[in-house]
């Protein structure tokens, strides 16, 4: 009886487990924390879920690059000066920012590029030496701008070899690039208007808008999809996606504002929009439906004022919000496991369960065969015996 109970409590239990997995959150958050400031964001995941970004720096008010790796958060540092920012990093762990130098002359920024620990300078002795880099591929190619006599210039570098993309009429600013070498980024058109541009090979083409005026595009994928933001016809900016010459407007809530800051390899955009309570609110738009991150973490964590900046293509999501004590935190969104998968294992456990019921029974059965089966012994022994009396 006591196994019986034992092994009915674990079918009772596995199923309370199943059914509250059909109603667990998607998405696990997990709060980054800081270098021991009081704030951090992060810029960019690659797709071995390291997390590059910056964080307020001890009880100063510098911040530092950091690269999020293993469930801890390693600084960068500086070349110098008190602060970096780390704003990209590859899948072979190699990451890009600006870093302050100390000088005579005092501070500038340096472009840097970060791998096993070693923060090194790329644009000291550069021609270009204000360059910015905001994307880093798997080949190690950077793209960015320069400002050069006021001027923002969209600049590429590879290999030690500076690239000025060109514009499309005024200034031009890169923001990234994927493994085949496309650049999408932003560049004044006539009217002293910016508009989303894609650069492949040595062509800068103008991706128009949602109907408005301007756009600015801010990632692209290996299938050369971009993603951005755009003034809509009836005027507010809304998240677009460009794929095979065609913008579409992906904003499903019809906000006053919303952007697409980032899309992976599987077409999954992340990015934010501008709720009806007046904060801002993280997104996950894939399969042409849009979703409030509230609604994919558990909402007794208490974040607000999230917004989605990359996502890798594990479908895992960084970005930055506001904690349950109101602190301004990196944070990293991975995905749950299906339902459906927790179900099939419950399956599986509970025949495992069956099986150890139907052992146990026939154990039973035949426990209770062989004393039936002595029972009949003894009584053919007794008859024997008064037989011989």
């Amino acid at each position: 009886m006591f196994h019986r109970r034992v092994i009915a409590l674990g079918i009772l239990s596995l199923l309370c487990d199943a059914s509250f997995a059909l109603a667990a959150p998607s998405y696990n958050i997990i709060d980054l924390g800081t270098l021991g400031g009081s704030s951090s964001w992060a810029t960019a995941i690659n797709n071995s879920g390291q997390v590059a970004g910056a964080s307020a720096y001890s009880l100063s008010y510098s911040q530092h690059g950091f690269l999020y790796s293993s469930g801890t958060m390693m600084d960068m540092g500086t070349f110098g000066g008190p602060d970096s920012v780390a704003s990209c990093i590859n899948d072979n762990g190699v990451a890009a920012g600006i870093a302050m130098t100390n000088s005579e002359t005092g501070y500038a920024f340096h472009a840097f590029r970060y791998q096993d620990g070693i923060m090194t300078d790329i644009s000291g002795s550069s021609p270009y030496v204000s360059f910015r880099p905001q994307a880093i591929n798997s080949n190690a190619q950077m793209a960015g701008y320069a400002t050069e006599d006021g001027k923002y210039e969209a600049i590429r570098y590879s290999a030690g070899i500076w690239t000025n993309l060109g514009t499309l009429g005024g200034l031009s600013i890169a923001t990234a690039l994927n493994d085949d070498g496309q650049i999408v980024g932003y560049s004044r058109v006539a009217g002293d208007l910016n508009h989303a541009f894609l650069y492949t090979g040595s062509t800068m083409t103008d991706l128009g808008t949602l109907g408005g005026s301007e756009s600015i595009a801010f990632a692209i994928n290996c299938d050369g999809q971009v993603v951005g933001r755009s003034n809509t016809t009836s005027g507010p900016c809304h998240a677009f996606l460009y794929s095979q010459g065609t913008m579409i407007d992906i904003d499903m809530f019809g906000s006053s504002s919303s952007v697409a800051n980032g899309i992976n390899g599987e077409g999954q955009i992340v990015g934010c929009y501008s709720g009806t309570d007046g904060l801002n609110h993280g997104f996950l738009y894939q399969d042409g439906v849009m979703t409030d991150f509230l609604s994919l973490i558990d909402s007794n964590l208490g974040w607000t004022s999230m917004q989605g900046n990359a996502i890798n293509d594990l479908g895992w999501i960084v970005g930055v919000g506001y904690n349950a004590q109101e602190q301004q935190h990196a944070f990293l969104m991975v995905p749950a496991p299906e339902p459906s998968t927790l179900v099939l294992l419950g399956a599986g456990v509970i025949a495992l369960l069956a099986n150890a019921w139907r052992r146990l029974r026939s154990e039973r059965l035949e426990e209770s065969g062989n004393k039936c089966k002595n029972f009949i012994s003894l009584v053919h022994v007794h008859k024997f015996r008064s037989s011989v009396r």
